[in-house]
């Protein structure tokens, strides 16, 4: 048995058995734990904060204190400043809708017509019943959310998870940043004297790309919020400083901002009436944006935090999307970076192994 258990190959079966129980487990709890891991980036996040006032003879509880209430101030004076503007321009598109509505059914009325000699009376008048549907959707998102709260409100376990989740990420958030040099010294101190060395390096690695991939792409987004959100309120685009904003925060996944503010913008500007030149201001605000961002933002703030190709970030946000919702979108791009990381070291190693090295070219097997 000990000839067994001692063989590479076992401890390496007996690894990867691990690391599937602990993420199936991870999966199956996925629900249950997105509090505390929102928690723990929060607290990764602002622990550099914490470090520098505590550098100014701040006591860490102090630190934490003083930026808990830095937080809170920055927050509500960003809720009164931004909330009056966002609701105003919600209840204007909320009443322009029916006009936007029929606007569109104008300009694709010769598009209904063609369609209807093509393809019969049927296709027409379904297009026109969907466009005119669209009027309501302010509406219907409003007795859906009205519907939400009320069944919700039945269901008071789902109530009570969603406030409990909403009070244990501040909470879990201040007590992990108290703590956090102690958990990084205990956890330091677990690791054999013997691989210190090599697990040191990586984990600096790895925080290198994590710090720089979380705080880069947070302060690029910010930036590119504000300046979607300024330009589309000076070119007039309906709801523009919303779909600014979430434009900037769609920053985070490679050509999502064409998605998420170009062609709604567009679509709004175009049926509200703006003509030629408002749809040519639109499409100079995000072609702008994103030069801005490609060229000067992103390599100035950022550089190459994670060393991703688009296409990869891309893929990880689609595949986290689909086994873990909202957060799996936040944590794909960076858990991307852990795995390049990861299969760099394990790509190093395999150059420097004798497997690799007794096999080249010249040398007997």
């Amino acid at each position: 048995m000990n000839e067994i258990t001692g063989k590479p190959w076992f401890k390496a079966l007996v690894v990867i058995g691990a690391v599937a129980t602990l993420s199936i487990m991870v999966y199956t709890a996925r629900q249950v734990l997105t509090p505390f891991v929102i928690s723990l980036g929060l607290a990764y996040l602002l622990d550099p904060l914490v470090d520098r006032l505590e550098a100014k003879k701040y006591s860490r509880n102090s630190a934490v204190a003083l930026l808990v209430v830095a937080v809170i101030l920055l927050m509500t004076a960003m809720f009164l400043l931004i909330a009056p503007v966002v609701i105003h321009q919600f209840q204007s598109a909320a009443r322009n809708m029916p006009i936007y509505i029929d606007k569109l059914i104008t300009a694709v009325t010769p598009l209904i017509q063609s369609l209807q000699s093509a393809q019969g009376a049927e296709a027409g008048q379904t297009i026109k019943e969907s466009l005119k549907s669209l009027g309501d959707i302010p509406i219907k998102a409003l007795n859906a959310l009205a519907s939400g709260i009320w069944n919700g409100a039945l269901g008071a376990m789902g109530v009570l998870a969603a406030a409990l989740n909403l009070a244990i990420i501040p909470v879990v958030t201040v007590y992990l940043l108290v703590d956090f040099d102690h958990i990084v010294a205990w956890a330091a101190l677990r690791v054999p004297p013997r691989s210190r060395e090599s697990v040191y390096g990586f984990v600096r690695k790895l925080d290198g790309v994590l710090s720089g991939f979380f705080r880069g792409q947070l302060t690029v987004a910010m930036i590119m919020a504000a300046i979607y959100s300024t330009s589309l309120l000076i070119v007039g685009a309906p709801m523009g400083f919303f779909i600014g904003a979430a434009a900037g925060f769609a920053n985070i996944v490679p050509f999502m901002p064409i998605v998420v503010g170009y062609i709604p913008a567009m679509a709004l500007v175009f049926a509200a009436g703006g003509g030629w030149s408002g749809l040519l201001a639109v499409t100079a605000v995000f072609a702008i944006g994103q030069a801005l961002e490609g060229f000067l933002i992103t390599p100035r703030v950022q550089g190459q935090a994670t060393g991703l190709h688009p296409v990869a970030i891309m893929a990880a946000t689609l595949v986290g999307g689909v086994f873990f919702g909202f957060i799996g979108v936040l944590l794909a791009a960076p858990a991307a970076a852990v795995i390049k990381v990861m299969l760099e070291e394990v790509d190093t190693a395999y150059m420097a192994s004798e497997f690799y090295v007794d096999n080249k070219p010249g040398k007997k097997a």
